[in-house]
């Protein structure tokens, strides 16, 4: 996929103009016999790796997700993943308000996520998410949650919170902890 600068993204699909993207997505799905007596339907190692670079050639992005998902039986699951990232920086980034800007530069961390869900069916339902590793020039922990109600199958309530405690290591100012709460309805 390639996206040239002139590109109008009057939609706002895309987040970067100027690029090449290169993607993968891959996974064997086996549902091996004997799983299914501890309530596992399917297993899923799986590969989704995206990569940007300028139209030089230059690296800009990438994101090299490595997964392996255990689907149950009640339609929750489960899964770990590694999750290598890079980001080129051309001019400096604010990520959070207040707090000094990551300088332009090449940086280079790993996230490692625990993610699960139980059965989604249900009048209640638990989504949750836990991140730990680096984040630009330091490190972070990040814990979420959603709690989903149903009352019948055409309605879906959710609250959700996330809490993310970062440290940027770029002096003084630059620890933060963000809060994100989510309210969601569904209807079909």
């Amino acid at each position: 996929l390639q996206i040239g600068e002139d590109f109008r993204d009057d939609l706002g699909y895309y987040r970067r103009v100027g690029v090449r993207k290169y993607f993968m997505d891959v996974g064997v799905r086996p549902r091996p016999a004997s799983f299914a007596r501890h309530g596992v339907r399917e297993m899923h190692p799986h590969l989704v790796w995206d990569y940007y670079e300028d139209p030089q050639g230059g690296i800009l992005a990438k994101t090299l997700h490595s997964g392996y998902t255990f689907f149950m039986e009640d339609g929750g699951y489960f899964e770990a993943s590694v999750n290598p990232r890079f980001e080129r920086l051309d001019d400096p980034f604010v990520i959070h308000p207040g707090d000094a800007p990551i300088p332009p530069g090449s940086y280079g961390w790993t996230e490692w996520w625990l993610r699960g869900q139980s059965d989604p069916s249900r009048m209640l339902s638990v989504e949750a998410l836990g991140k730990a590793g680096g984040l630009w020039s330091g490190t972070q922990r990040t814990v979420g949650a959603t709690l989903a109600i149903r009352p019948n199958y055409r309605l879906q309530l959710s609250i959700g919170a996330s809490r993310t405690a970062a440290d940027l290591r770029l002096g003084p100012g630059s620890a933060f902890v963000a809060s994100i709460w989510t309210l969601r309805t569904n209807y079909s």
